[in-house]
Order: C-alpha cells, then sequence, then structure tokens
C-alpha cells in the first residue's frame, strides 16, 4: 500500500541523490561554477561556423540545373543545404543535377535529405540525378545505402 501523502508517480524508493552531485557532503561545487556551456561565447561561435561546412552554387542550363555542394554534409547542416538547393532550383527546371563531386563527407542525415529533395522533386513532376565520381570519398556510402540503384547516379556532369 502507498504510502499517505505521496503522490502516484512518487511511488517507489526515492532517487538516490549522488548521481546528481549530491553526495554525502552536499553538492558539488567546483564541478560547475560558471554558465551553461551552451551559452557561452565561444560555443556559440563554433554552432555558427558548423553551417559554413557546406557551399551550394547552381547553374541553369536549359530546362536543368546543375547544383553543386562543396564541403560536408551532416546533421548539422542537412537542413540548410536542403533550403538552399530548393531555393536555386526554379519551378520551369525539369532536371536537377546534384554534384557531388567536391562533397567531403556525407552522413546519414545528408543521405536522408537526398533521399527526400528526390521525392519532394518526384512530386513536382522533376527529375534528380546526382553526380559522384568513383574515386569520391563519398562513393561508399552511396554504393553502402543503394542510392545508386533508387536515384540515377554519374561518374561526371557531361
Amino acid at each position: 500500500m502507498a504510502r499517505a501523502g505521496r503522490a502516484w508517480w512518487g511511488l517507489g524508493p526515492a532517487a538516490h541523490p549522488w548521481p546528481h552531485g549530491l553526495g554525502r557532503r552536499g553538492p558539488h561545487r567546483r564541478r560547475d561554477s560558471g554558465a551553461d556551456a551552451s551559452t557561452t561565447q565561444g560555443r556559440r561561435a563554433r554552432r555558427w561556423r558548423v553551417t559554413d561546412l557546406a557551399h551550394v552554387d547552381a547553374t541553369t542550363v536549359d530546362s536543368t540545373t546543375i547544383v553543386r555542394v562543396r564541403g560536408e554534409i551532416d546533421l548539422s547542416n542537412a537542413a540548410e543545404v536542403r533550403d538552399a538547393i530548393g531555393a536555386a532550383v526554379p519551378d520551369a527546371t525539369t532536371s536537377i543535377v546534384l554534384d557531388l563531386s567536391d562533397t567531403a563527407y556525407l552522413d546519414s542525415a545528408g543521405i536522408a535529405m537526398i533521399f527526400r529533395l528526390a521525392e519532394r522533386l518526384g512530386y513536382n513532376r522533376q527529375e534528380l540525378r546526382l553526380v559522384v565520381p568513383p574515386d569520391a570519398p563519398i562513393r561508399a556510402v552511396i554504393r553502402l545505402t543503394q542510392m545508386d540503384r533508387i536515384i540515377p547516379t554519374h561518374h561526371s556532369v557531361d
């Protein structure tokens, strides 16, 4: 039977205070003597630099837009890269070539971004093609995820 005066979510043994820095001698004062690390200027500066990991350039020839991504695509900038690609592609374009020749790193967030981009472009009756050279650092990731079977992949823009 529950003890009187305790709410239903408080049933069971009380939480042990030691993992929270409240050991036998009280709170540890030396562990955290300043502001939260996420609000310090140095942390904020690093976060802004992360967005500079990738650069997106686009050129349109006839009804084809060639989008070149240089740098790294990861969790920290995948949404921004997707938005930049979306802004660079005009509605009149029927074919988009995503040139990943100069992309040095691509993680799972980047892979998901490319799959979603292909799906979204398909709804607009636009076709996505990838350019990944055989010696590109991200070629193994493209093969491992079998992206080259779903999205047409070429070795060069030509």
